[in-house]
């Protein structure tokens, strides 16, 4: 049985309900470093559909030499065969 093919999602009013639901089942997502290509895993706390904004839990990174700031980033998140 293969995993499905994950939709690419532009809307949006659909990307705000996306992370709205991650918010509620604490979903992980992935966060790279535009510049150097790092990436650390963070959750999203909460959603200002308002401001159109979201706020991100601070990155974990699992490396000692690593700094948790990043200039540039990019965020991707799978659900339920969404992206």
């Amino acid at each position: 049985m293969s995993a499905p093919t994950a939709e690419r999602i532009d809307s949006q009013q659909y990307i705000r309900v996306l992370l709205e639901q991650m918010v509620g089942r604490s979903h992980l997502i992935n966060i790279t470093s535009k510049t150097d290509n790092r990436s650390a895993v963070s959750s999203v706390l909460r959603v200002d559909a308002d401001g159109r904004s979201f706020l991100l839990d601070a990155p974990y990174i699992n490396d000692d030499s690593a700094q948790s700031e990043f200039d540039s980033i990019s965020v991707s998140g799978k659900s339920q065969g969404s992206s």
